[in-house]
């Protein structure tokens, strides 16, 4: 049976990939890093004459594609699709990656198990009222503060079904009609505490 001519390219391609992975292996031995991201490995490989970075713009930007490709098939995404990727030691991936579906849920436990509350007073659920009137208004980087605000006040918005409850002021008050936030009266609130 006659051989294709990108069976030579990929064999020779498959080759490249474990002297990456081995250059990886190697500098992390070395250095006791439990990780390393695409940019700098793209940088070593780089040194190595193994992984030429083509991109000014974005560096890392080949070794990135590798990854997407599943070249390298222990590097992870940190928080899932869509996140940063970390490459660790060959050997050491199972005890470090993990699947973000099952991140995902934990985040949602952890949530459930009470970060926030539901119940606030009078006085909180104006404050946050005229936080969230004023985060509609902001630009995206003041949003950030402005969020940060409100979950100082142990509102996080991240509790509750945000398909059905939108990070608005209609949504936030959609929330108390519904039950899901409970109004408390702050002297019978400082008695409880």
């Amino acid at each position: 049976m006659p051989l294709s001519p990108g069976y030579f390219y990929n064999f020779e391609f498959m080759a490249d990939i474990k002297k990456i992975i081995s250059e990886i292996d190697t500098y992390l031995a070395k250095t006791g890093l439990t990780h390393i991201t695409p940019v700098e490995a793209n940088k070593l490989l780089e040194k190595a004459g193994l992984l030429k970075d083509y991109s000014d713009s974005r560096p890392g930007l080949p070794l990135r594609d590798l990854l997407r490709d599943g070249k390298i098939p222990h590097a992870f995404q940190k928080s899932g699709k869509g996140s940063k990727w970390a490459i660790p030691h060959s050997n050491n991936a199972n005890n470090i990656s993990y699947d973000y579906r099952n991140a995902k849920s934990e985040k949602k436990s952890r949530l459930k198990a009470g970060k926030g509350k539901r119940t606030f007073t009078i006085t909180e659920i104006e404050s946050i009222r005229q936080l969230i009137k004023d985060k509609q208004l902001a630009s995206p980087i003041k949003q950030k503060g402005i969020r940060q605000k409100i979950r100082n006040l142990g509102f996080y918005h991240s509790q509750f079904d945000a398909r059905k409850f939108s990070y608005t002021l209609h949504g936030f008050e959609a929330l108390i009609r519904s039950g899901q936030i409970k109004i408390g009266d702050d002297k019978i609130l400082k008695l409880n505490t």
